[in-house]
């Protein structure tokens, strides 16, 4: 099955040629570029004071943490099922501290965050993890009394609502990915969004050299170094013409996820559940805990792309080449070899449920472009192959 076939249209098609024929496809700091328009239809979506277009999801978490002041010795609260928050930290020289998750939800609970904060704790990165999310105002409240900045990873959780607020609004920043296997697929790109003036300030300096047209008071000097974080105006076109198909394809994945949930109703199968917010379906997740069953349901499925054993083998409880450099002072500088440098926390690598996920969970991708039908063969394979075990056993 070929995935992530591009969704493009006439009214892509021709919005692309608008910016060629403008003769303007690298993003500048005008206020009539058609990036500014992405944004402002993005921040609309939402109801947020401030989007801004990024060149990737990783380079929206890494700028978020600079823009939130983030620096050498600094500890960022990261997932440890995904690697995108930890590199993000390690990019601004800080320490990423990994907080445990729980086993039927995939995200932190409330105490498992309270147990990491410390008093060098400057931010907290909570994925939204496969399309929901944790529950975030007691997350807020956490940050809010300690003085510490929440960041929400949104890849996987567009358009996904939390006490009829949207994903991405409950932190000081959140951090969207347009890669092409996401909601919104535009092969790549991102946006950093915030209802923070001052942070939205910081997030536009440091993501294009230190410098942007936009902010009245700087004229155009350069206030930093910065970096070269832009999306370009060719991503952010589709964007526009994509932004209204959005509701149509969260909406399949929803209905894909709904349909796998009630015809995969064995209890072998332990789903992911989603205590706090609607799901939006990036993947479907469950879990199975017989070892022997895993075995053969991964067996059956070995060439089919649809389904993936093992989580992300880029999981960073999983990678061990990140884990020999968060182990191993010397084979870093800075953050843990450099006069900055804390202890390293020994708990971190201590994450029995993240460790048993990995090995445990399988899921299921989604996607606009993938009919029912393939959903329904893989679902029927499932249960015939947990039938016929259940009968031997």
């Amino acid at each position: 099955v070929q995935l992530f076939k591009m969704r493009y249209d006439e009214k892509d098609f021709q919005i692309l040629k608008k910016v060629l024929k403008n003769n303007k496809i690298s993003t500048s700091n005008s206020k009539d570029s058609i990036t500014r328009e992405f944004e402002h239809k993005f921040s609309k979506m939402l109801n947020i004071n401030y989007a801004l277009g990024i060149s990737s999801g990783t380079a929206g978490l890494h700028i978020a943490l600079l823009s939130c002041g983030t620096k050498a010795g600094d500890e960022v609260l990261v997932d440890p099922l995904f690697q995108f928050g930890t590199l993000a930290t390690l990019y601004c020289n800080a320490i990423p501290v990994f907080y445990d998750v729980d086993i039927d939800t995939y995200m932190p609970t409330i105490d498992m965050i309270k147990e990491k904060v410390t008093e060098r704790t400057k931010a907290i990165i909570v994925t939204n993890i496969f399309g929901c999310t944790p529950n975030l105002e007691k997350i807020r409240k956490i940050c809010d009394d300690n003085h510490i900045f929440l960041i929400e990873d949104c890849a996987h959780s567009l358009l996904c609502e939390y006490n009829g607020k949207m994903a991405g609004t409950y932190g000081h920043f959140g951090v969207f990915s347009f890669q092409s296997s996401k909601h919104l697929s535009l092969g790549d790109g991102g946006m950093i969004v915030t209802n923070d003036y001052t942070l939205h300030r910081n997030a536009l300096l440091l993501h294009s050299h230190g410098t942007s047209s936009n902010i009245p008071d700087i004229n155009g000097a350069n206030l930093n170094l910065g970096w070269m974080y832009r999306i370009s105006e060719l991503v952010s076109a589709v964007g526009i013409s994509q932004l209204d198909k959005i509701s149509i394809i969260i909406d399949y994945h929803k209905y894909v996820g709904n349909y796998l949930n009630s015809i995969l109703n064995s209890h072998e199968i332990i789903k992911q559940k989603s205590l706090y917010s609607n799901h939006v379906y990036w993947r479907w997740v469950a879990r199975i805990k017989n070892p022997k069953l895993y075995e053969i349901l991964e067996e059956k499925f070995v060439g089919n792309n649809l389904i993936k054993f093992g989580l992300n083998r880029k999981t960073t409880v999983n990678d061990s080449l990140l884990l020999k450099k968060l182990k191993d002072k010397n084979t870093f500088n800075c953050p843990y070899d450099c006069i900055f440098a804390a202890d390293n926390n020994k708990k971190n690598i201590e994450l029995s449920n993240a460790n048993r996920l990995v090995k445990e969970s399988f899921y299921i991708k989604i996607s606009y472009e993938i009919s029912l039908f393939e959903y329904e063969k893989i679902a029927f394979k499932i249960n015939e192959t947990v039938k016929e075990f259940n009968k031997n056993s």
